[in-house]
């Protein structure tokens, strides 16, 4: 949360984040800025501490599209030393703001939004309405593996978690917060056949994906089902599955995705996310920029103290 919060109180311009289950576009949503998660492989991830492979981007978080394609353009690139690094053509992603937008199909899978609680869902189906006022067509789809890929991730980032942090589990255990403990011993207790059921389930999503961009250019997701969640003084930790489910299918198949500010809950800030095909960040960045053309939500911070009640216009 540490980059999204200072990137929402303006101690500074823009930040990076990594994102491995949402870990990037979460905390973006919660603080009220943007976040994107870049195609898997398009910023080296040579460096940073890995949680699961797989599943591991880099990505910036800023105020705007604007800024996000600007950070976009110099962190994008091969690095030779990485294994995970793949191969798109160059792109300064800020020239390419400006595109023209209309007539683009954007695939929207209504199980998803038809969840969503009333307090949130009407406020993000309103932000859908603005993608159809830029001149932006709906199309109902469905990806029938979504919610299949969010057990099975998981159990895939569980192992690679495992096979990263087994040693240090057996050989330092006392160590480690007991959460982190039950989570490597979960990996290390996963049978090879269960690994690869998840990995199947995660193949066919990524299946399903593909074949809806044949019908449309861009997906739009709810950012998260909920605002950010009040601190416990239990030291309760949230549900995973409630922190899960709108983010980490598309780390699981490594598409782009962004999250941004579409609106205000109590006081608290919700998000719309756009998601592409891979290498699809110019599309994806293009359309986030024409919604914050047209709306301000980007420009509004969360008031600050115990009782949360309305969103202040940023002075900056």
């Amino acid at each position: 949360m540490g980059s999204g919060a200072a990137v929402a109180a303006g101690v500074v311009p823009a930040a990076i984040g990594t994102d491995t289950t949402g870990s990037l576009r979460n905390p973006a949503t919660w603080c009220g800025v943007v976040g994107l998660k870049p195609t898997y492989g398009l910023v080296p991830i040579r460096g940073v501490v890995p949680l699961a492979t797989s599943f591991d981007h880099v990505g910036p978080l800023a105020r705007s599209a604007d800024d996000c394609a600007r950070i976009l353009s110099v962190i994008a690139g091969v690095d030779d030393l990485d294994p995970t690094a793949a191969r798109y053509p160059s792109v300064n992603y800020l020239e390419i703001l400006n595109r023209p937008i209309a007539g683009l199909r954007v695939g929207v899978v209504r199980r998803l939004w038809d969840a969503l609680d009333a307090t949130v869902g009407g406020p993000l189906s309103r932000a859908l309405e603005a993608l159809r006022h830029l001149g932006v067509e709906l199309v109902d789809i469905d990806l029938p593996s979504w919610d299949d890929v969010v057990d099975a991730s998981e159990v895939l980032v569980a192992c690679e978690a495992a096979a990263e942090y087994g040693p240090i589990l057996k050989a330092s255990e006392a160590d480690l917060l007991p959460e982190i403990s039950e989570r490597l011993r979960t990996g290390l207790a996963t049978s090879a056949s269960e690994y690869v059921r998840a990995r199947r389930i995660a193949l066919q999503l990524r299946h399903e994906y593909r074949r809806a961009l044949r019908d449309v250019h861009l997906f739009a997701f709810p950012g998260h089902e909920r605002t950010a969640p009040r601190i416990d003084p239990t030291g309760r930790r949230l549900d995973p599955s409630t922190t899960l489910r709108f983010v980490v299918p598309l780390n699981a198949i490594g598409a782009p995705a962004l999250t941004m500010p579409a609106g205000f809950v109590e006081g608290l800030p919700i998000s719309l996310q756009l998601a592409g095909d891979h290498g699809g960040e110019p599309l994806v960045l293009a359309l986030a920029h024409a919604y914050q053309q047209i709306t301000s939500w980007h420009k509004r911070r969360p008031a600050i103290g115990d009782h949360i009640n309305t969103a202040t216009e940023s002075k900056r």
